[in-house]
């Protein structure tokens, strides 16, 4: 099976990176027999430019491994050391990943964590408001500039519920 995903063209950086490093890390391990998941045209391309009724767009066709996706249920001890285990694996694969948007910027990188300083005026509570400003300034003065030093590397850090896929056929992990 595959999925159909239309991006504006804005996203054009973003589409490439995330190719490179599905490609990269997509190679036969113990627990993952499966071919890459980005599909290519008879050309070779990964993403074209297809005309649509709100204007370009880019397309690009993603499968994905048969399975049921992860549950609350799932999490006994054995599983959680698989998956960790599992997730330890894709990072080392993309230790030596570089890509040129690797180092863009997302909301949810801790690391950006003091970008969010300009949103406290959403928080309604005046107290909660007040402990989420010291919070985040204590750690643009005192975590952000030591963190900028550390080495860092591409991770996948989106092992969520939705995207652990199970392989009910073999022995449960």
């Amino acid at each position: 099976m595959a999925v159909l995903k239309l991006h504006p063209t804005s996203e054009a950086d973003d589409i490439g990176f995330e190719s490179a490093a599905l490609r990269n890390t997509w190679q036969p391990t113990r627990r993952c027999r499966a071919r890459c998941p980005v599909l290519r045209t008879p050309d070779g391309e990964a993403v074209i430019e297809q005309v649509t009724p709100d204007g370009v767009r880019l397309a690009r066709a993603l499968t994905w491994l048969p399975g049921r996706t992860w549950t609350p249920s799932d999490a006994t001890a054995e599983a959680l050391r698989a998956l960790g285990t599992t997730v330890a694996e894709v990072d080392t694969a993309l230790a030596a990943f570089e890509h040129p948007h690797a180092g863009r910027l997302l909301r949810w990188n801790l690391v950006e964590a003091g970008r969010a300083l300009d949103l406290i005026g959403y928080v309604p509570d005046a107290d909660r408001r007040e402990v989420a400003r010291a919070v985040l300034q204590e750690f643009v003065d005192q975590v952000a500039p030591r963190w900028a030093r550390l080495p860092w590397q591409v991770i996948h850090n989106d092992a969520n519920d939705a995207n652990i896929v199970l392989d009910d056929t073999r022995a449960r992990a």
